[in-house]
């Protein structure tokens, strides 16, 4: 009877559950019931879709997705009887209060009903048990995460500083707990809120670009972060600008302006204070730049043009000679320089007289010119020549350089059209035409141009006689010196002559038996090393004072490798390094590049330029203009006084428009010592070192070989156009 009595139970409370979910129908031959069936609850028509909109509306999904997910949940259970798919029906059901927001109510109720129905039945199919068992308390369903979204500000917005910024976000939590929800930019934390609505203003923020982002966190600590949201905050506008009120601008007060009789006591105190030639250099320079001029000043800076034998860069007459080129159109002047310059013939230093001939040009007065005119009427067909001394006249005002150059003209053509070759005369059109502004193109038109309008070109000009350059502060540096020089021109014989202020005390370089052997290369004449290896060299016999403690300095030449064979730390282009103490060494390195040792050996040192700079000419057999083009100019700056990029290196190819920088290196070495080596070698290791080193030798030809120093600053080491301009 008791089982009869609860099967009769279990079917009334399916008949409940399947009144209750719109289960299936009760089979034909079931008996009738006396209660009539309950009425269907009418199924809601699903609202139509809002019009579509550009900006997402998170609301509205929220109410689609929990129509969806609803209307599953009732379709499973109208096809699930036997409650086989429960486990999706509850999957929906927590879906379902995940969107549910002000529906949830209703959505627990839903769900409450399902599982009452699910345990009746459950229940009511369950096989007996002799013992009832306590029912296992169910395990805590985990902890699910919030959802947080910052909905201001709004993304990219922009504020000016001091900006006031209103913080919210919205937060929500599955299970209903308690959130507290805190704003950040970037990693700091700029406030929080632990009720809704989650709202913080930011104030006084200052002008710059932000990342804010919200945390939500429940009191569980679970947690969930928003997307992170830029804000750019721009700095406040200028202020208007102040009322200017109009006030009479006073009178600008006059400086005075020292007297001539001033300038030469304090230039005569500075001398006697004076301990070092460098110092002396100083005041001459100082007295060249100041303003006004002053004939009396003339004659004490003319005492220094004579060289002195305790100034061994020639630094004395040198700095008298720039200064009084700033005498421009002093009779004067000119001709205390071209008498210095007639003397500096006997002077074992050419460049002496070449500076001097510059300085005179630059004084720029008449009665100098036939000291240009004459070498230039005898050039013959040295195109050179005549470039060099047309270079000196550009120096001069542009009439009197025109009346000086037509003239040699016209001399040319009284003895024949066929005296001054046509290569002179193209360097004596690229003159005219610097010198007039006119483009024509040959000297018969330029001439004939000179007789028609010289006088109107004169009026408009002027002979510019005493017309002076334009007052400036005296260079913070004295002139730099060109040390050593080989311009390898020599014909033939053992010795190649030193052009460089040290040629008063070492004249002449010795060559080494069988190579180097004079070439020529584009440059000009070169010494050609070969590429097989030996003691050859270049040897400046003797230990050069004028390479000793050196501030700053500069190594420049041209060359061309020949081969890939690198000797023991590279082949020496050349070196005055003493063996563990002082010196300098540069050296080529077979993957192209230079590297600079200073009182340490180059293969030691940090001072190296990037390669492929110098490629080795592998092909003998190359054309000719391939092999021209092999040709590299070089210059290595080193200045010991600069903070940083103490080394310096440049390049260009022959034929190449502009010289390079293509590295600068850091490498704090200090002054180049006073120990140094008792010879300098040009393209090999030092002769102590040679008869075990010959590996080392260079490899290929060199030409124009220059070493510019400085004792006192860093002005040995050259600009750009300095450097620039010696390429040229």
């Amino acid at each position: 009877m008791l089982a009869v009595l609860l099967v009769g139970v279990a079917v009334a409370a399916l008949a409940v559950v399947a009144a209750t979910w719109g289960g299936p129908k009760p089979p034909k031959n079931a008996p009738a019931s006396t209660s009539p069936p309950p009425e269907e609850p009418p199924v809601a028509a699903p609202s139509p879709l809002p019009a579509p909109h550009p900006t997402p509306d998170p609301l509205r999904e929220r109410k689609l997705r929990l129509n969806a997910l609803l209307e599953e949940v009732r379709k499973i259970r109208e096809a699930d009887p036997t409650f086989a798919r429960r486990a999706d029906v509850l999957t929906r059901f927590g879906a379902a209060l995940d969107v549910a927001d002000g529906r949830r109510p209703e959505v627990e109720l839903l769900r409450n009903d399902y599982e009452k129905a699910l345990n009746a039945y459950l229940a009511a199919t369950a096989p007996p048990e002799t013992k009832p068992r306590p029912a296992e308390p169910a395990p805590p369903p985990p902890n699910a995460r919030p959802t947080v979204k910052l909905i201001s500000p709004p993304g990219g917005a922009t504020y000016v500083a001091p900006a006031r910024i209103p913080l919210a976000a919205e937060a929500f939590d599955p299970e209903g707990k308690p959130l507290t929800v805190e704003f950040f930019d970037g990693p700091r934390k700029l406030g929080d809120a632990t009720r809704f609505p989650f709202e913080f203003v930011w104030s006084d923020v200052p002008a710059g670009t932000y990342t804010l982002t919200a945390k939500a966190t429940d009191e569980a600590g679970a947690f969930a972060l928003s997307a992170p949201l830029p804000v750019t905050v721009a700095p406040p506008p200028p202020p208007p600008p102040p009322e200017v009120k109009k006030v009479e601008p006073e009178p600008p007060k006059r400086e005075k302006v020292p007297t001539a009789k001033e300038l030469l006591e304090e230039f005569n105190l500075r001398l006697k204070d004076s301990k070092t030639v460098d110092e002396k250099a100083l005041a001459i320079q100082a007295l060249g730049w100041a303003e006004p001029k002053d004939p009396g000043m003339i004659a004490p800076l003319v005492r220094f043009l004579a060289p002195h034998p305790t100034d061994i860069n020639f630094l004395l007459p040198r700095t008298a000679l720039d200064a009084l080129s700033r005498f421009r159109g002093d009779r004067a002047a000119s001709q205390a320089l071209q008498q210095a310059a007639e003397s500096y013939r006997r002077v074992a230093y050419p460049g002496l007289r070449a500076h001097a001939l510059y300085c005179l040009a630059g004084v720029g007065h008449e009665s100098a010119l036939p000291v240009f005119e004459d070498p230039l009427r005898a050039v013959g067909e040295d195109y050179n020549a005549a470039r060099y001394w047309l270079n000196l006249m550009r120096r001069f005002p542009p009439v009197l350089g025109l009346e000086s150059l037509f003239r040699v003209w016209d001399d040319h053509q009284k003895q024949n059209a066929a005296s001054c070759p046509q290569t002179v005369q193209d360097e004596m059109v690229i003159f005219a035409q610097a010198m007039s502004g006119e483009s024509y193109k040959s000297m018969t038109e330029l001439r004939h141009w000179w007789k028609l309008r010289g006088e109107a070109f004169k009026q408009k000009l002027g002979k510019e006689k005493e017309a002076r350059p334009a007052a400036g502060p005296a260079p913070a540096t004295l002139p730099y010196s060109l040390l050593v020089e080989f311009m390898f021109e020599e014909e033939a014989g053992a010795f190649v002559g030193n052009t460089g202020t040290s040629a008063a005390w070492f004249p002449q370089a010795r060559l080494t038996a069988a190579r180097p052997s004079r070439a020529t290369g584009p440059p000009g004449k070169c010494l050609d090393w070969g590429t097989a290896p030996g003691p050859h060299a270049v040897d400046l016999i003797g230990m050069i004072p004028h390479l000793k403690d050196l501030k700053s300095f500069t190594i420049m030449g041209w060359f061309l490798p020949r081969g890939a064979t690198e000797g023991r730390g590279g082949n020496r282009l050349l070196t005055w390094l003493k063996p563990g103490q002082d010196g300098v060494e540069l050296v080529w390195r077979s993957d192209g590049s230079l590297q600079l040792g200073v009182n340490e050996a180059a293969d030691a040192s940090a001072a190296r330029s990037t390669a492929g700079h110098a490629p080795a000419l592998a092909n003998e057999k190359a054309a000719p203009t391939e092999i021209d083009r092999a040709w590299r100019s070089f210059a290595v700056t080193y200045d010991s006084t600069a903070a940083s990029g103490h080394v310096k290196f440049y390049f260009v190819a022959y034929g190449g428009s502009e010289v390079k920088m293509v590295a600068a290196k850091d490498y704090a070495k200090g002054p180049v010592g006073s120990y140094i080596a008792a010879n300098l070698a040009v393209g090999n290791v030092l002769l102590s070192a040679r008869a075990s080193g010959a590996d080392r030798m260079f490899r290929g030809s060199i030409d124009q070989i220059r070493i510019f120093g400085s004792t006192v600053d860093g002005a040995g080491a050259l600009s750009l156009t300095d450097v620039q301009s010696y390429y040229r």
